[in-house]
């Protein structure tokens, strides 16, 4: 199949596109920078370019839409206008919330509490009003993605964790939701060579929800370190870090954060990696460097 994607040299697109070929197709790269670049041809199209919330202060809630949502609309309405068939969507489990005990499920209601996950939800809306019969229109909504090459909070953590000081992070016990790139470009793929392209949105997570004292020991058992967590009441942590300023980073490590995907499972595919061999690719990536 011949499949345009975009982003291709992020962090996702850097194992997507390779991924791909491997699986015998034809991977054409388009940018934002050529936002008039030929679909004609493409049978697919996976777009994953897009701003993160990690580049963009406070102020930037404009540009967030600009990039996420209405230049999502206007490739995908070029993408139905050039007879595209298959158009793939990476949006965000934060279009739903950042917390919660019961799994997130994909009909679950919209409850993004912060600029980017208000753009992505954004994104949906506009997709979902446009969308063209002839061309399969399919969302994803990954948790945090994690692997060799990382950046941003997982790469936070990861510092983190490789730091040979004791953590006060025993209590992190709250059960949250994961997805190794690895098992994302896998599920990606089984949603591009199904016979029949799957429309709708589709939630993935790795299959084992972790919390982040189960995550910080993976890593640290990965690099040969000691575990060295003190607990903490994890209420008690939460209130000091809201009061230092850190409410965002205390939500993603204290509370938790569960993502339903039965019908993911339901579709016929599984994650093929465990969570222990991928925090121990990441490990030895890091170290490396």
């Amino acid at each position: 199949m011949n499949i345009v994607v975009t982003g291709v040299s992020g962090f996702i697109g850097q194992h997507l596109a390779p991924a791909l070929v491997r699986s015998g197709h034809s991977v054409t790269s388009v940018s934002r920078s050529d936002p008039e670049s030929d679909l004609a041809g493409a049978e697919c199209v996976i777009h994953l370019a897009g701003l993160a919330h990690d580049n963009v202060g406070q102020s930037a809630g404009d540009e967030l839409i600009a990039v996420n949502a209405r230049e999502t609309l206007a490739l995908y309405q070029r993408a139905c206008t050039a007879g595209v068939r298959r158009f793939v969507w990476l949006s965000s489990i934060k279009v739903l919330g950042d917390e919660a005990t019961t799994p997130l499920r994909t009909d679950s209601p919209c409850n993004p509490q912060d600029l980017y996950a208000e753009s992505k939800a954004e994104g949906e809306r506009l997709l979902a009003e446009t969308e063209v019969d002839a061309t399969t229109l399919t969302i994803v909504r990954p948790p945090l993605v994690y692997g060799t090459g990382v950046k941003a909070n997982f790469r936070a953590l990861l510092d983190l964790s490789l730091a040979r000081w004791p953590l006060p992070l025993g209590g992190a016990r709250a059960p949250r939701a994961w997805v190794s790139v690895r098992n994302l470009v896998d599920f990606l793929i089984h949603l591009v060579d199904a016979n029949e392209p799957p429309s709708g949105i589709w939630h993935v997570r790795d299959e084992h929800e972790a919390s982040v004292a189960e995550v910080i020991a993976q890593i640290r058992d990965a690099a040969g370190q000691p575990i060295r967590l003190v607990s903490v009441n994890p209420d008690m942590l939460y209130k000091v870090m809201t009061l230092a300023g850190r409410e965002a980073q205390a939500q993603r490590m204290l509370r938790p954060l569960r993502v339903d995907m039965e019908e993911t499972i339901r579709s016929g595919w599984n994650p093929p990696f465990r969570m222990e061999q991928e925090i121990r690719e990441v490990v030895e990536w890091r170290k490396r460097r």
